[in-house]
C-alpha cells in the first residue's frame, strides 16, 4: 500500500507535465498556423504579419514598356468594329453591344468578339489575319469571356446559352463541357499546365462555383465559395503542374504557397497585399493570372472612395484613380509592380466587368489594356521586362 502512495504522485506529475507540454506546442503551433475557415486553407502567421509590403511596392512602381498593338475605329468595314452605345439597347438581358471580350494566343493574336456583326475578329500586329461568323439563333451568342489554349483552340462562355464553346482551327463550333450543368458562367482562364478553369453560378447561398477541367472535358476539381466573380481563391498550377494557392488572410490580404505536384510539399509562401497608397483612398484588385514559371500577377486600381463618386463627377473621378499591376514570385519573395494607364470605361456595357474584361495577361507574363472610348478601340501592351 506504501509503495502505491509513493507511485501515484509521480504518476500524477508526469500526466501534468506531459499535459503542460502538449499545450504548449498547441499554443506554439497556434501562433505560426492557422486554419482559413472560408477556405479551409492553412495560413502561415508568421509571414502574414507583414500587411504594408503592396503600399511600400506601389510608391516605388517602375515604367513599363509599352506599345499600342491594335487600335481599330469604329465603323462597318471588315477590319473595324460596329458600336451602339449601351443606352440605345432595347433589352439590358442581351445589349451586348460593345466588343468588350478579347483573348490572346501564343504566336501575339488578340481575338475580339464583334457581337453586332456575330463575328469573332483575329487581328495580329494592327491587321485582321481572318474573321469567323458566328451562329445566329434565338438566343444571342454572347461571349462572356474567351480564352485561346495552346493547340489554338478558341473556348468561350456562351452566357446567355449557359454552356462553354470551343471552335476549333477549322472553325467548327462545339458545346464543351456538356454535361457540366454550367450555369451563367463568368470567367475563363487556361492555365499554363493546360487545364481549363470555369466559374460560373450554382444557387444564392453558395453562388460562386469554379471548377477545374483537363482538355477533354473531365472535372479535376470543385470548390464552392461565397458570391464573388473572382477565381483568386482556387488552386493555380504552373508549367510543370506545381500548385499555386491563394488564400485570403483578412480583407485584401492573401497568403500565396507554392506546393510541389508530386508530395504537396511547399515550396514557398508569401504575404500580398492590396491595399491603397493613400488612406483616402480605396483599392479594387482582381487576380490577372500565373505564367509559366508560376509568377502570380495581380491587377489593381487605387480609387476615391465609392461615395465621393457624385460629387468629384465620373470625369473627376476617373482622373483620381490609379492602376497598377503587381507580380509576385513567391521562390525568391519579391513582389514587382509597375504602373498602367487609367482604363477608359466611358463606353463600357454590362460585358465589361471589371479587370477580365478591360486587362488581361498571356502566358509569358506581358500585360494586355483595352481602351474603349468614341475614337475606336484600343489595346496597349506592357512588358515588365
Amino acid at each position: 500500500m506504501k509503495k502505491k502512495m509513493k507511485i501515484l504522485p509521480i504518476s500524477l506529475a508526469v500526466v501534468v507535465i506531459l499535459a503542460l507540454l502538449s499545450v504548449g506546442v498547441i499554443f506554439a503551433a497556434s501562433s505560426f498556423i492557422k486554419v482559413n475557415q472560408e477556405t479551409g486553407a492553412k495560413i502561415n502567421v508568421d509571414v502574414a504579419k507583414n500587411k504594408d509590403t503592396l503600399k511600400a511596392d506601389k510608391l516605388n512602381s517602375k515604367n513599363a514598356k509599352k506599345e499600342v498593338v491594335l487600335d481599330v475605329k469604329w465603323g462597318d468595314g471588315e477590319d473595324q468594329f460596329k458600336m451602339s452605345k449601351y443606352q440605345e439597347a432595347k433589352d439590358t438581358e442581351i445589349s451586348y453591344d460593345s466588343p468588350s471580350i478579347f483573348a490572346l494566343d501564343n504566336e501575339g493574336n488578340i481575338y475580339v468578339n464583334d457581337v453586332i456583326n456575330n463575328k469573332l475578329k483575329i487581328f495580329q500586329t494592327n491587321g485582321l489575319i481572318r474573321s469567323i461568323v458566328l451562329p445566329k439563333s434565338n438566343i444571342p451568342f454572347v461571349l462572356r469571356d474567351m480564352v485561346v489554349d495552346f493547340d489554338g483552340n478558341i473556348y468561350g462562355l456562351n452566357y446567355l446559352a449557359n454552356e462553354v464553346v470551343k471552335i476549333n482551327k477549322s472553325d467548327k463550333i462545339e458545346a464543351v463541357f456538356k454535361d457540366s450543368d454550367i450555369r451563367r458562367p463568368e470567367t475563363l482562364d487556361i492555365l499554363s499546365s493546360g487545364n481549363i478553369m470555369v466559374q460560373d453560378n450554382v444557387d444564392s447561398e453558395n453562388a460562386t462555383r469554379v471548377r477545374k477541367f483537363d482538355k477533354n472535358g473531365n472535372i479535376i476539381s470543385e470548390k464552392k465559395m461565397a458570391n464573388i466573380i473572382d477565381m483568386s481563391l482556387y488552386d493555380y498550377e504552373n508549367q510543370d503542374g506545381d500548385i499555386i494557392s491563394i488564400s485570403p488572410i483578412s480583407v485584401k490580404i492573401y497568403q500565396i504557397e507554392l506546393k510541389n505536384k508530386k508530395d504537396g510539399l511547399s515550396k514557398g509562401t508569401i504575404n500580398f497585399s492590396a491595399r491603397p497608397v493613400s488612406e483616402d483612398m480605396e483599392c479594387n484588385s482582381k487576380l490577372l493570372g500565373v505564367d509559366k514559371p508560376g509568377q502570380v500577377y495581380f491587377w489593381l486600381q487605387d480609387t476615391p472612395p465609392s461615395g465621393k463618386g457624385d460629387e468629384l463627377g465620373i470625369e473627376n473621378f476617373q482622373k483620381q484613380c490609379k492602376e497598377y499591376i503587381s507580380r509576385i514570385d513567391i521562390t525568391t519573395n519579391k513582389i514587382d509592380t509597375i504602373k498602367i494607364d487609367t482604363t477608359d470605361r466611358s463606353m463600357a456595357n454590362s460585358t465589361a466587368n471589371l479587370s477580365n474584361r478591360f486587362v488581361k495577361m498571356d502566358n509569358n507574363g506581358n500585360i494586355y489594356q483595352l481602351m474603349m472610348n468614341e475614337q475606336g478601340y484600343k489595346i496597349i501592351k506592357y512588358s515588365f521586362n
